[in-house]
């Protein structure tokens, strides 16, 4: 799956009434940009809501001896999510992942979660996010779990959201 992202950084700062950290510098030229897997992503974290992030687009898994990663897990269907134990970070580390349609160019508040991760000798920690998906109404395939409302709120809130509050949210 590609997500596609046509809105600026001052854009984007100004519809979710956040701001980039400091310390990142994000350059959309507002064209038809499509993002994937191990793509540089603006993401609202859970753990800062009021900070765009940079993150890297998929959870890795499969290092092998040499701390290469051979593959990236990018989006993960709501429907099992929380019967896999790789998840369990979706209690405590969920993020808003803003998107835009083909047809549209409306913004999109799509779920998320986001972990970190250690690579290399030293054990650099890094985050890293996977989108939520739901089977596509109408067409075969998945697409983005669109949050709206107060599910918006309640995704981007601190602490721990159980295990029944998330399968109401996901039916």
């Amino acid at each position: 799956m590609k997500l596609l992202l046509r809105k600026t950084q001052q854009a984007l700062e100004n519809t979710f009434k956040v701001s980039f950290s400091s310390d990142t510098i994000w350059e959309n030229s507002n064209e038809d940009h499509l993002y994937g897997t191990g793509s540089l992503y603006p993401i609202i974290t859970n753990e800062r809501p009021v900070s765009l992030q940079l993150v890297p687009w998929g959870f890795p898994i499969y290092l092998d001896e040499n701390q290469t990663i051979l593959k990236n897990i990018t989006e993960v269907g709501i429907e099992s999510i929380l019967e896999k134990p790789m998840f369990e970070c979706i209690h405590r580390r969920r993020c808003l992942v803003p998107f835009e349609t083909k047809e549209s160019q409306t913004l999109q508040y799509g779920a998320g979660i986001w972990d970190t991760y250690s690579r290399g000798r030293r054990g650099t920690t890094k985050k890293c996010f996977t989108l939520l998906t739901t089977k596509s109404k109408g067409a075969s395939g998945r697409t983005p779990f669109i949050l709206e409302g107060k599910a918006y709120k309640m995704w981007l809130s601190e602490g721990d959201i159980s295990p029944a509050a998330l399968s109401e949210l996901f039916k």
